[in-house]
């Protein structure tokens, strides 16, 4: 009764983007509510619910991991709307406004994975990758081996040099500023690493029919979480929760 089949294809698209801006740590995976009214629905609207840990440290992208992976809508191609969304993304803007909802809680080293995720959408989406395609760039597939994601963030932090200056207790703000400053660095030297794995999964990926697209029921709508009328920034801050910001 709880089959992934029934979510709207373009719901749990639209709702499948927001995790790849963060990436989930592992073990966050929600368990799936089946009571019977969902059960006897032939289709399920995914809306944007709180979600912890939803932004881990750069240092921790060995973690991450999505239970929709392998879902048949995460492969179909992302609708107009969705790439709209993805191309008006601002992680700048994105991480003051979070910044003003959980301060310190909001370190910049989870910042930086904002910032290298939302990157990551904006160069795959206008490639033509299914969410599933960009999520394959992130998890791992074996446990000992880092994941393309993982590879170009190696890759830019050994052209940019390793870190920036060690933080200064008490020192808030100036420890943000330093880091920021280091990260900026950072992703001007990212683009052309994320270019590389983008199409190194699309020549892989050419004619498996990764994009096939299958055809959904007319739906039956049951509403599943909380919201359902957030706009874009605001529903990135009902996704990071009380105690998840890394």
């Amino acid at each position: 009764g709880s089959s992934s089949s029934r979510f709207r294809a373009p719901s749990a698209s639209s709702q499948l983007v927001s995790p790849l801006m963060t990436t989930s740590a592992r073990g966050s995976a929600s368990r799936t509510f089946t009571p019977k009214a969902l059960q006897r629905a032939s289709s399920i609207e995914l809306v944007p619910i709180d979600h912890g840990l939803c932004l881990p440290h750069i240092g921790a992208l060995d973690e991450a991991e999505f239970a929709w992976l392998y879902w048949k809508q995460a492969k179909m191609p992302l609708s107009p709307r969705c790439r709209e969304y993805v191309a008006s993304l601002d992680a700048d803007a994105d991480i003051k406004l979070l910044r003003q909802f959980v301060g310190s809680r909001l370190r910049p080293e989870c910042a930086l994975t904002l910032r290298v995720c939302t990157q990551l959408l904006k160069q795959a989406v206008p490639a033509g990758l299914s969410v599933h395609q960009i999520g394959m760039l992130v998890v791992r597939h074996r446990h000992d081996r880092p994941s393309a994601l993982e590879r170009a963030v190696a890759a830019t932090r050994a052209a940019v040099g390793e870190s920036h200056p060690p933080a200064v207790e008490g020192e808030e703000e100036a420890n943000w500023a330093a880091a920021d400053a280091y990260h900026r660095l950072f992703m001007a030297a990212l683009p052309p690493f994320l270019d590389e794995i983008v199409a190194d999964i699309v020549a892989e990926s050419a004619g498996r029919g990764l994009h096939g697209a299958s055809r959904l029921r007319p739906p039956s709508v049951v509403h599943i979480g909380l919201g359902g009328s957030a706009t874009p920034t605001a529903k990135m801050v009902a996704g990071v929760g009380g105690v998840g910001v890394g």
